[in-house]
């Protein structure tokens, strides 16, 4: 049978994460469904974001902005949806997606992917609750994949009503414990399975690194990613000078460990001065190092896809890392590594496959000592920690590939109703 699956809901390549999920997800389809066909519907952040070496041959891909109309007193569309807002704020919810309908209708199957969408972690989730009710009444099978999800509990009222919309959902693969846990609270189970992010499967692509570079993973660098965006979540005089406080976090790693620092941004986007841009923030980081600290701390560069970076990531000693997607890429090459989280979702995915928090700092938690003495203890017990996880990545993995042989069995049973 043609089967034609539609990604919905991610984000453009320019964050690796996004880029991860889809790789991941297509490796493990394309076995289960050959000759599959795969249509992305992603939100485009910015600029396009058409780069060499990021696309897909496989993937059919349609940007878009998702976005109400703009204000136009002259504009018939404005007018339509400013009447549809009044007569039915549901429909008009649904009325900027109309431009992926024709996908959406050629799907045998959507999948919402982006991992953490159904969250609090940036603000309510409305639209991704408004795209299921928009799949849905295209008489599409809607499912989370690989998904973490909530919690809702600082917002009672809110969280009935996404208990509703979950329930609705054909099927959430939950990819860690804590998410299946909490659903399982608020009477979220029949339609869940326990899976692990797609993103673990992704394989890594040969590339040329510059010579500085090879040089410092040869002598046992040290990885480090840090985010402008765990900023947010840190108390308020870490947080005032968040840039400030990571320059003293990486000239403390300098200082209490000979390996060379190699600074790895895994959210860029074509607009460089964005606030979430990764490489802005740690290339201004690094200016900010003296200069004999800077000379043993390197900055890779912005145009490197996830697989490329993941090649990378699989050669370091260690790796500390606040993008989710950037540690699966060094928990998934087995490579020790010291997460820095602020959600479920890192605390989830690090306790599955550890069965407990240890290699991992909150926010709250965060100082440069902190992360010195978690890298000295992860040095410490490197080859224990490599050959655990060595251990845990196979079955890891299967249940990455799980969730799209079950996948096969929910479209059968779609067909067949």
């Amino acid at each position: 049978m043609s089967i034609n699956i539609c990604f919905l809901g991610n984000g453009s390549y320019g964050n690796r994460g996004c880029e991860a999920i889809i790789r991941g997800s297509v490796k493990a389809l394309d076995t289960i469904f050959p000759n599959c066909e795969f249509s992305n519907a992603y939100f485009q952040d910015l600029n396009p974001d058409i780069k060499s070496g990021f696309w897909d041959s496989k993937i059919s891909y349609f940007p878009n902005k998702f976005l109400n109309p703009p204000k136009d007193l002259n504009s018939l569309k404005w007018w339509r949806f400013k009447f549809m807002s009044y007569i039915s704020p549901q429909r008009a919810k649904t009325f900027r997606f109309t431009s992926i309908s024709s996908q959406v209708k050629k799907s045998s199957v959507v999948l919402m992917v982006g991992g953490d969408n159904y969250s609090l972690d940036y603000g309510y989730p409305n639209t991704f609750f408004s795209l299921n009710n928009f799949v849905h009444n295209l008489d599409k099978p809607v499912v989370l994949w690989g998904a973490s999800v909530g919690p809702f509990s600082k917002d009672t009222q809110y969280e009935e009503y996404a208990t509703k919309e979950l329930k609705k959902v054909n099927r959430i693969y939950a990819r860690e414990s804590i998410t299946i846990k909490y659903l399982q609270s608020i009477g979220v189970e029949e339609n869940v399975l326990g899976v692990t992010d797609p993103a673990f499967l992704m394989e890594t692509e040969e590339t040329q690194f510059p010579y500085e570079i090879d040089q410092m993973i040869n002598y046992g660098a040290i990885g480090v990613n840090i985010s402008p965006m765990l900023g947010r979540y840190l108390r308020k005089e870490q947080a005032s000078d968040w840039i400030a406080f990571t320059k003293d976090i990486i000239y403390s790693i300098t200082e209490s460990f000979d390996s060379p620092v190699i600074l790895i941004p895994h959210v860029t986007f074509q607009t460089p001065d964005h606030k979430s841009d990764d490489y802005v923030f740690l290339e201004k980081v690094r200016n900010l190092l003296p200069d004999e600290t800077r000379a043993r701390v390197a900055l890779l560069g912005r145009n490197y896809n996830a697989a490329q970076t993941k090649m990378l990531i699989s050669r370091l000693k260690i790796f500390v890392g606040a993008r989710t997607h950037s540690t699966i890429a060094s928990l998934s090459s087995a490579v020790p590594t010291l997460v820095l989280s602020y959600s479920i979702k890192g605390r989830g995915i690090i306790q599955d496959l550890f069965e407990d928090d240890q290699w991992l700092i909150e926010p709250s938690d965060l100082t440069p000592k902190t992360i010195c003495e978690k890298i000295d203890a992860l040095i410490k017990t490197e080859t224990a920690v490599r050959n655990h996880l060595k251990l845990k990545l196979p079955s890891v993995k299967a249940k990455a590939m799980f969730a799209a042989e079950d996948l096969r069995d929910l479209i059968g049973k779609n067909r067949h109703e």
